[in-house]
Order: structure tokens, then sequence, then C-alpha cells
């Protein structure tokens, strides 16, 4: 998918995360989310590196030293049909990094509201 495409999802999903209109799941990964809808997906993550020498390294949870960001579109089998990615210094850095921040901030409220409701109960 060409990247003006993707920077347009990327800006509607902010909006939409901004707005609360986004459900985001957890994933297997511990620095990824995702929004499942009928027929796509769309995935956001974090991942801090390493750069020596003009070359990246993963850091893992390590804080490395910079962050990037992508965003993947994928298919209803899972193949990935578009992503955007943005080290910081590129335009759409930020963009990516506020909607990782709303889905992590999503999840948390999410499970601190189910935790809530669950004492209530007892």
């Amino acid at each position: 998918m060409a990247e003006p495409r993707m920077n347009e999802l990327a800006r509607e999903l902010l909006e939409r995360s901004k707005a609360r209109k986004v459900g985001w799941e957890e994933t297997r990964e511990a620095n990824a989310y995702a929004v499942l809808f009928r027929d796509v997906a769309l995935r956001i993550s974090r991942r801090r590196v390493f750069v020596i020498e003009g070359l990246v390294f993963d850091a893992g949870q390590e804080r490395g030293d910079r962050t990037d960001y992508e965003l993947e579109l994928t298919g209803e089998r899972g193949r990935i049909i578009g992503s955007l990615a943005a080290e910081p210094g590129q335009p759409m850095h930020e963009v990516l990094e506020e909607i990782f921040e709303l889905a992590d901030q999503h999840i948390r409220d999410t499970g601190v509201n189910k935790a809530l409701d669950y004492l209530k109960q007892v």
C-alpha cells in the first residue's frame, strides 16, 4: 500500500483512538497492540534499538538509543498488506508514538476497570 495511504490511515486511527472509538487488544508481543476488524487488522508496535556504526540492533526491553514505531495492516489471513515505520525525526514518528501510547493506555484502563468490577462483585 502506498505510503500516503498508510499516513492517512495512521492519522485517522490516531483521531479515532483519541475519541476512544478503537478497541485495542493485547498481542502476544510485549510491545504491540492490535485492533481487529471484520476483514482486516491493525497492529502498532514499539521497538527500542541500539545504533552502532550505522547498524541497528534490537534492544529488547532495554532503553536503547532510539525508539521506532511501526503500524501494520493485515488482511483476513494475516498477510501484511501495508505498513508504515518511523524512527525519531521522521514525519510520522510522533503520530505512531501517540497511537501506541493511546493503545497502551486503553489496555491499562480496561484492565483496571475489569479488576474493579471483579472486586465489587466479591
